[in-house]
This record gives structure tokens, sequence and C-alpha cells, in this order.
């Protein structure tokens, strides 16, 4: 069994919790938050590709009881568990926001490229703007 790739990033923005968790469940507004081609699917299901040649797709299931919203990495050279949580900050104006992954490489390649500094620098980066987009629509 390949090892489990685990990554977490997480920021305080300036938006309300609950206009955030909208925001991160309008797959709608994706395509203005999120920087990569995203297609949505029925049955709350996204096909995306972070480059050209890589798709990936994901099943997202909202637990709003926990403000969580986990992405189930369902097709691709990846699979695992993707979590978005938030809490509130230190006022009601400002939210942590979240996103953790754990997941491993269906092949030998693409799991050293999970293991990678590179990978993770990069997927840290691309979260970090993800982040900052939904903070922005979220105000």
């Amino acid at each position: 069994m390949r090892k489990i790739v685990s990554i977490v990033v997480s920021e305080v923005v300036v938006a309300e919790l609950e206009r955030v968790f909208k925001t991160l469940m309008d797959h709608g507004s994706y395509p203005d938050w999120w920087h990569v081609p995203a297609k949505i699917l029925p049955g709350d299901v996204v096909v995306f590709h972070p480059l050209w040649f890589v798709t990936i797709k994901i099943r997202i299931e909202k637990r709003p009881e926990r403000n969580q919203i986990y992405f189930h990495y369902i097709e691709g050279p990846i699979v695992g568990l993707g979590v978005w949580k938030l809490a509130w900050g230190e006022d009601e104006r400002s939210t942590e926001v979240s996103y953790s992954v754990d997941i491993r490489a269906r092949n030998y390649l693409f799991q050293k490229v999970l293991e990678s500094s590179l990978f993770r620098k990069r997927h840290e980066r691309d979260i970090r703007r993800l982040i900052e987009s939904v903070e922005c629509l979220s105000r």
C-alpha cells in the first residue's frame, strides 16, 4: 500500500462563517474562485484538471452541522479525502478556513510526485489562492 500524503493549509479570512460556507457550497460559483477548469456534474460531483493532462473527479459531501465540506477523490491519479473546515475567528466577522488532504496515488509515478516538496509547495500555494478568492466572494 502506498503512503498517505497529508497536507493542511489554514488561513483566517475577514468574512462571516455562514457566508464562507455558502460560497464553498455554491457549485455554480466555482469558476469564480477555483482557478482550474472545473465541470459540475449531477450528484455533487466535480471534475477538474489541475494540469492539462490530469483529470480528477471528486464527490462533495456537506456537513453543515460541523461546518465541514468533504471532497472524496473518487477518480483520477489520486484517491483520498479533502476536508474544508470552518471555525469562527476571533470575532463574528472573521472565519478560520482550513483545507486538509489525506491522499495517495494510484500509481508509482504519481506517488513520487505527491511525496515531493514541489507538490506540497504548489498545493499549499493553490489552496491559499482559493481561500483568498473565497474570502472576496464571501464579503
